[in-house]
This record gives C-alpha cells, sequence and structure tokens, in this order.
C-alpha cells in the first residue's frame, strides 16, 4: 500500500482543552505570535456555506467533528532542534490557554459580591 505524503501531523485538542471552544482559537493565536508557522487550529464550530453547500465545522476534514485539533507542518528538511522549538512553544501556549480557561470558569463560578449600600 502507498505510505502517502506525510508532511503534517495533528493532534486532537479536546482534553486538553476541555469544553472551551474560545481557547482553540486562543491557541491558534497563540502559536502565531510565538512565530510557529505551518500551525492550523480548527475549532469545529463554524459554519459556512460555499456554492452553496453548507459546512458545518467548516474547516476539518468532515462535517461535525467532534472535537477540536491542531494540525502541523512535518516537512522533510526540518531539524530536530526546530522539532523541539515547536515543542517547548506548544506546551507554554497550551499552558496559558489552561490557565487563562481556569480563571475564567473560576471567576465565572464565583457570586459577585452584592453591592454596598452606605448609611446615609
Amino acid at each position: 500500500a502507498p505510505l502517502g505524503l506525510r508532511v503534517s501531523m495533528a493532534m486532537s485538542l479536546g482534553e486538553l482543552l476541555g469544553a472551551d471552544k474560545g481557547a482553540a482559537s486562543q491557541l491558534g493565536g497563540m502559536l502565531f505570535a510565538r512565530c510557529c508557522s505551518g500551525t492550523r487550529v480548527v475549532t469545529c464550530v463554524k459554519k459556512e456555506t460555499v456554492g452553496g453547500v453548507q459546512f458545518a465545522g467548516y474547516g476539518a476534514h468532515i462535517n461535525d467533528y467532534p472535537q477540536p485539533y491542531l494540525s502541523f507542518a512535518c516537512a522533510i528538511g526540518v531539524t530536530e532542534q526546530e522539532i523541539d522549538t515547536f515543542a517547548q512553544r506548544l506546551d507554554k501556549a497550551l499552558s496559558e490557554v489552561r490557565k487563562r480557561a481556569k480563571t475564567a470558569q473560576q471567576s465565572a463560578s464565583t457570586p459577585a459580591a452584592a453591592p454596598r449600600v452606605e448609611d446615609e
């Protein structure tokens, strides 16, 4: 059987990011800001109509893919040092996204303090 062109890899983000669908988009932005080229985060939430055909989870390889994922290039010629650098940047970005999501979740579950009424 032909091996095909193995120039990219993908990883699921569902367990890493939890239920926060916005976290996947944040991760994509963070990787871009960290000069990680060749990455693509697919959130699986966007709906788009192209030529009269509606795509659920636009950008994914199939409709209604169950969880977000990250694909990244790993073409021939990439060095071990480049892979290590990417892995470090990805790890830092994932940690930051999870930290932000946890902070947002905690603030959402903490009841707001009642406004103080000053004595007249």
